[in-house]
């Protein structure tokens, strides 16, 4: 290993094992080589670089946002409601220009780089996103989203026929989602589902974010109703299922270990177990929910049940800003029965798990890419986990690896 850097700080949190004092991550064109303590790896390495008082930990992974929605900047007094906020975002998307679209976009992107992302899910409707990926060194799963009320699904085939949706290329790999139970034919969300399972690639949907959403599969009625009917969808000739979304994606078929659902607020104690039975796993966005004014995810309860997790910012159009970072810090605010081990695990290896890259994610490992992040840290802090979760300032963040260049 005389070849290899040493990265040296304060902490090194591996995640796949407990934390290292005083640690170190050798790295070699630009793998991990080993990881320790420092005095175990500095007379094997020729150079070594000591960040100080800090952490070095995986770069952090979002497993949910929408870039193509990064122009529409968050007020909380554009909307009274969900729904509201809803009508407010598809008027304000379609009048926006392609160039508006992709250059908000790549600001945002550079954006959660510099928040120590390394890895996002990011859902797409028109795949401006992908080229600005595929050129970034931001990783990706881009979802293509796909909505129709009274779809029969027969554009899923397009969908998968297209070039960028093939192999993996320049760090992205494409997946399906459909976009929620209330904008989504049942024949679209089970042929959606059913390609992403033969494709061997995530699936992702909207589930349970806001009581409108219960309220129009239990019923039909509510101010869902209302919005689909103004926007000129024949909405009298749907009929709800006369359940609750959850039960309504597992009537569907669309719950499986290869599946992703998204906010998971409105759940019963019943959905939960659905979803737990189901392998399916839970992307949370606790500070999108509070920007919209909607409950609160039971997250304690999920992650207690065994249900595999990750966070997401969701999109500008919801939240301040796009740094996983500000999840945690407020995740270990608002949800205190939540450990900071816990919440990290989510942002990091937890995250990758969820986004099914964790062979190159999430963790640092030897033979991993040495995709890592150094953040500052004060000594106060009786532990690394303490420490990542209260940061709310990453200027002082370094990236260590592949992405420093």
């Amino acid at each position: 290993m005389r070849a290899a850097t040493l990265h040296t700080a304060r902490w090194v949190l591996p995640m796949s094992r407990g934390p290292i004092d005083n640690g170190g991550v050798a790295v070699v064109n630009g793998r991990v080589a080993a990881v320790g303590a420092k005095r175990e790896l500095g007379w094997q390495c020729k150079n070594s670089v000591d960040h100080g008082e800090g952490v070095i930990m995986p770069a952090l992974v979002n497993c949910h946002c929408h870039l193509e929605l990064s122009a529409l900047r968050y007020a909380r007094a554009q909307a009274n409601s969900f729904t509201d906020w809803l009508g407010w975002v598809v008027t304000e998307r379609a009048a926006l220009s392609p160039s508006e679209v992709r250059d908000s976009a790549a600001r945002a992107l550079s954006g959660v780089l510099d928040a120590g992302t390394g890895l996002v899910a990011d859902i797409t409707n028109t795949g401006v996103t992908s080229s600005l990926l595929g050129e970034s060194c931001l990783h990706a799963v881009l979802l293509h989203e796909r909505f129709g009320l009274f779809s029969t699904g027969g554009e899923v085939g397009e969908i998968a026929r297209e070039e960028s949706f093939g192999s993996p290329a320049n760090g992205v790999v494409c997946g399906l989602a459909a976009h929620a139970p209330y904008s989504t034919s049942a024949s679209l969300m089970r042929a959606l589902k059913r390609e992403a399972k033969r494709a061997g690639r995530l699936f992702s949907i909207h589930l349970g974010e806001s009581a409108d959403e219960v309220r129009f599969l239990r019923d039909g009625g509510g101010p869902l109703r209302d919005f689909i009917a103004q926007r000129g969808v024949p909405v009298e000739k749907w009929r709800p299922p006369g359940v609750s979304p959850v039960e309504y994606a597992q009537m569907l078929g669309v719950l499986d270990e290869g599946s992703l659902v998204v906010h998971a607020v409105e759940l019963s104690l019943s959905d939960m177990e659905i979803l737990a039975a189901s392998r399916a796993s839970v992307c949370f966005c606790p500070r999108s929910n509070a920007n919209l004014g909607l409950n609160k995810a039971r997250l304690e309860k999920m992650l207690g049940m065994g249900i595999r997790a990750g966070l997401g910012t969701d999109s500008l159009a919801s939240n301040h800003d796009l740094s996983i970072f500000g999840e945690m810090s407020f995740v270990a605010e608002r949800f205190p029965g939540v450990a900071p081990k816990r919440i990290v695990e989510m942002a990091t290896i937890g995250g990758a798990e969820v986004l099914g890259a964790a062979e190159a994610f999430g963790a640092i490992e030897p033979g991993k890419p040495a995709r890592l992040i150094f953040v500052p840290a004060e000594e106060k802090w009786p532990t690394p986990f303490d420490a990542v979760v209260a940061l709310h300032d990453t200027n002082g963040l370094k990236w260590i690896g592949p992405e420093e260049d």
